[in-house]
């Protein structure tokens, strides 16, 4: 209940004191001020950057009055908050000075440039005044600044942008002369070109551990601002355990599992020192030419009996954990059949109850196939399925809660049922020229594939001005015919002649073809 009441105090009693007018005052000026019993003056000063403060108020008669009204001082921010405290702050009243040594200076640290304010209390004891009812004093104000070209970097908009490999050096911004800097952060936006490892080597920082209360901790989150990753069992954050004396620089690695920027937050914890502190980074990008495939819009295509290589992307030496990291991709059928998956190099963990390794097959439709369409993958292999019709499906990896990152192979492998012996496929591509040709108001155009591909086919007028796309897809390898009718249209064809032009490329990028051929449209 003690610390209830005096909290309380100390919130009526800030926001009365910044109501009243401020004094303007300057560091390195000397000024003389009268103050009355039982009166509270505001003084307002401005700092350019960081740094240590110390007030000194001369000839101060000062009565200790415990238990009443006594003489102090507060310091606050320009948003009428409280900041630091000294040496001689009692835990029930932990925000203000006791000008016990009013003529001898006052130390107080600030973490960032901006307005401040001092409100001087005079309390109601006068013994030391005689019967005068105010007293002179002088007041000034020396700083020494902190020399970190980094502040004011104390939140994520204000974040300092550092390069890979770059050593940067700044201050973990805590207290100078046991006077205490509450929460100061360094934020640091990092551009990440492609999924991998990001490590952190920070040298020089005094790490504290103030167990349940506020400790060293370092947040990492990604451009949307969500907090990412996971160490030693506590959710989203690293404790910075390094050596307390600094012998041991501090290190850390994460998994970024997507390109973009990141951000890093180093909370110091309530402690006693400020130092510089000196931060490296590093990174190692991830063999995965398949990232980003984390969902069903970026599924990469596979082909029928090729290996693949790719991660499951997990985490790095039981460090800062990528939870949930997921592959997607897909492939494509001309028929129903039976497909299996061998998967080579994958660490299964079996955290029964919680997240697991799981595959899961889906149509095109999203929609999981089969009646078991979960699988558990606990190292069995090869993987079996059924495909129950032609058509696109999703393969879903899904990697759950572990302590290893690994690279991985697998290979698609099926047998279709009731389908044309693909010993037949086309060995070459080609575009066949429409039919009926002339037309109205439809024809087929016809097309093959000797592998899997991207194809397009746009149409156009005589004048060569590009009408309308008619196919933009991707194909297994196969001989396919497209239905055009020019009624479709939003805007109706009239009679005349028209081109129509075939591109394809082989999803692997080593073959491509290219034609065009012209149709003649009859009203």
């Amino acid at each position: 209940m003690k610390k209830v009441i005096t909290f309380c105090f100390l919130i009526f009693f800030q926001f009365s004191t910044l109501s009243e007018a401020q004094t303007i005052i300057t560091i390195g000026q000397v000024y003389n001020f009268s103050q009355s019993q039982s009166s509270t003056v505001n003084y307002l000063f401005t700092l350019d950057k960081p740094g240590e403060i110390t007030l000194y108020i001369n000839n101060w008669l000062s009565t200790y009055d415990w238990g009443t009204d006594f003489d102090r001082i507060y310091i606050y921010n320009n948003e009428g908050l409280i900041i630091g405290r000294n040496g001689l702050s009692t835990v029930e009243d932990p925000f203000l000075f006791h000008m016990f040594a009013a003529n001898q200076g006052m130390k107080f640290s600030v973490g960032k440039a901006g307005d401040y304010t001092i409100a001087v209390h005079s309390g109601v004891k006068k013994s030391d005044w005689g019967t005068a009812t105010s007293q002179n004093y002088q007041m000034s104000l020396s700083a020494i600044y902190c020399d970190d070209p980094y502040e004011v970097n104390d939140d994520m908009l204000n974040a300092t942008l550092i390069s890979v490999g770059e050593t940067i050096t700044a201050y973990e911004w805590r207290q100078i002369n046991n006077i205490q800097i509450w929460g100061d952060e360094d934020w640091y936006k990092i551009n990440i070109p492609s999924p991998g490892i990001l490590k952190l080597n920070l040298q020089d920082w005094i790490g504290i551990y103030n167990w349940g209360t506020d400790f060293d901790r370092l947040h990492v989150y990604n451009a949307a601002g969500t907090e990412i990753g996971f160490r030693d069992g506590n959710a989203f954050y690293s404790w910075m355990m390094g050596s307390p004396n600094d012998t041991v620089p501090y290190t850390t690695s994460m998994n970024l599992s997507h390109a973009g920027t990141y951000y890093l937050r180093f909370h110091a914890g309530v402690g006693t020192s400020t130092k510089p502190y000196k931060l490296t980074t590093y990174f190692t990008p991830a063999n995965d030419i398949y990232e980003p495939n984390d969902n069903f819009i970026t599924a990469k295509l596979i082909n029928n009996n090729d290996w693949h290589e790719a991660f499951e992307w997990r985490s790095l030496d039981s460090t800062m954990n990528v939870a949930g990291d997921e592959d997607y991709f897909y492939f494509l059928t001309p028929g129903a059949g039976t497909y299996n998956i061998t998967l080579n190099g994958w660490l299964p963990i079996y955290n029964w109850g919680a997240d697991y390794d799981r595959m899961t097959i889906y149509d095109e439709n999203f929609n999981p196939v089969g009646a078991n369409p979960l699988s558990w993958m606990m190292g069995t292999n090869p993987i079996n399925f059924n495909i129950p019709a032609a058509g696109k499906y999703y393969i879903l990896l899904h990697c759950g809660s572990s302590y290893s990152t690994e690279g991985y192979r697998f290979l698609l492998n099926g047998t279709l049922v009731g389908v044309e012996d693909l010993s037949t496929q086309p060995y070459n591509f080609s575009l066949e020229q429409n039919y009926p040709n002339p037309f109205n108001p439809s024809t087929i155009i016809k097309y093959s594939l000797p592998v899997t591909s991207n194809i397009k086919i746009d149409l156009y007028n005589l004048l060569g001005e590009f009408i309308t796309e008619l196919i933009n897809t991707t194909e297994i390898a196969g001989s396919y015919e497209y239905e055009f009718n020019a009624n479709s249209l939003d805007s109706k064809l009239s009679s005349g002649l028209y081109f129509y032009s075939f591109s394809a490329t082989s999803t692997d990028g080593k073959q491509k073809y290219n034609d065009i051929k012209k149709m003649l449209l009859i009203k």
